[in-house]
């Protein structure tokens, strides 16, 4: 029987700075990586996927609507000369006043009104955000609607109408856009954790198992390897996602889904993708660490998913959860705190304008120290257990000097 294996690094391993080493570590893994066919068309299918789909429910929307004869916000009614509108291709019906073109637009007898300033200065009406507009009278044209802009009848107009709601406009998310965006957030977090977390476990067990491990550690330590493994998986990680959030926000401008306000605040939606990349980066880190430091626990690559299943099922947590809870504002708050779902809840409540200001900055704080801890967490397990043949189990991995 041959003499067990030493079980840590030497400590002399020198040769190169921990940054340097770090960095090298995660050159190598991003190359390795992005020169891969599985990288590049996974990513192309996973932007391709998300344009048919934002681009595909728009279409078959407007599709069934017309299918079902649902017609209605094509009307227009105007107290102007009709035939002067019909010069422009817009053929309105003519009421008798303000009142009355107010009254059918909000009725959804019609789907928009156009009126003079002069008529719309005695009405009470609405901007975009909700705040009540008070014309001057020399406006020349009004456009008055119910929801969003009518595009198609300002375009056609030769002059710069003003426009207004004539309610005020009702600024929640509907249920069922918070239920879309929750999937649609929960999906990229679960999707890029267990993809390129799982990726690093894998290259863990494969290099440990080829014995290159022990080649890289004659010039860096155990440490150093882990945190060049993360960073590169991190990068990688926010790659796709970047690629994703662009391809989705350009296909909602491309259909007229962002600025129409389908999907709420323009700028609620922004702040809340910045949060969600932010808190996203942290967040992988954490998963990163535990997916490297729990394989190295194993020598052979078909027992990387029985070891980290746990760790798996935990990945997909916050995608169930916020789905299950996306209307349950005290579920979802406290979600917003939990280091593993966090990433996911709380982008979801700056999406919806259910978060303070400040409650992005603490869910971070707690993240990052979360993520602190499971790193040093990681690294002693990937450290004390990188070089150990067979399956060693996790209690004596943290317990071995």
């Amino acid at each position: 029987m041959t003499a067990p294996v030493q079980t840590t690094a030497s400590s002399d391993a020198t040769g190169l700075s921990t940054s340097q080493g770090a960095m090298l570590v995660a050159k190598r893994e991003i190359v390795t990586t992005a020169r891969s066919k599985a990288y590049i068309w996974g990513l192309i299918v996973t932007i391709a996927v998300i344009v048919l789909v934002i681009g595909g429910q728009k279409l078959l929307g407007s599709l069934f609507a017309s299918a079902a004869g649902v017609n209605s916000d094509e009307r227009v009614v105007t107290t102007l000369d009709t035939e002067q509108l019909k010069q422009v291709g817009i053929d309105a019906e003519r009421v008798d006043s303000v009142e009355q073109a107010i009254e059918k637009v909000r009725a959804g007898d019609a789907g928009s009104a156009i009126v003079s300033g002069a008529e719309a200065s005695g009405a009470t009406l609405y901007d975009d955000s909700g705040e009540q507009v008070q014309f001057t009278g020399e406006e020349p044209v009004v456009v008055l609607a119910k929801d969003g802009t009518p595009h198609s009848i300002i375009d056609a107009l030769t002059i710069a109408p003003a426009t207004a709601m004539v309610d005020e406009p009702d600024t929640e998310l509907s249920p069922m856009v918070t239920y879309v965006a929750g999937i649609f957030l929960g999906m990229i977090f679960m999707t890029g954790v267990v993809g390129y977390a799982a990726r690093i476990a894998q290259n863990v067990v494969e290099e440990k198992a080829s014995r290159i491990v022990e080649l890289l550690l004659v010039t860096v330590r155990p440490r150093t390897i882990l945190a060049g493994k993360v960073i590169g998986g991190t990068v990688l990680a926010v790659v796709q996602v970047a690629a994703v959030v662009i391809a989705a926000l350009a296909t909602l401008a491309a259909t007229g889904q962002l600025s129409g306000g389908d999907f709420g605040d323009p700028g609620a939606l922004t702040v809340g993708l910045i949060w969600f990349a932010v808190l996203f980066v942290v967040g992988f880190m954490l998963f990163a660490a535990l997916y490297a430091g729990v394989a190295s626990t194993v020598s052979r690559p078909e027992d990387v998913p029985s070891a980290t299943s746990v760790l798996t099922f935990v990945a997909m947590v916050p995608y169930i959860l916020v789905i299950m809870f996306n209307t349950n504002q005290t579920v979802l708050t406290w979600l917003s705190y939990i280091p593993i779902s966090s990433p996911v809840a709380m982008p979801l409540r700056l999406f919806a304008g259910t978060a303070a200001w400040w409650e992005p900055l603490l869910a971070l704080t707690v993240l990052v120290a979360t993520t602190v801890l499971f790193l040093w967490l990681g690294a002693r397990i990937y450290e004390n257990t990188v070089l150990r043949s067979g399956r060693v189990k996790l209690k004596d991995a943290l317990q071995e000097a």
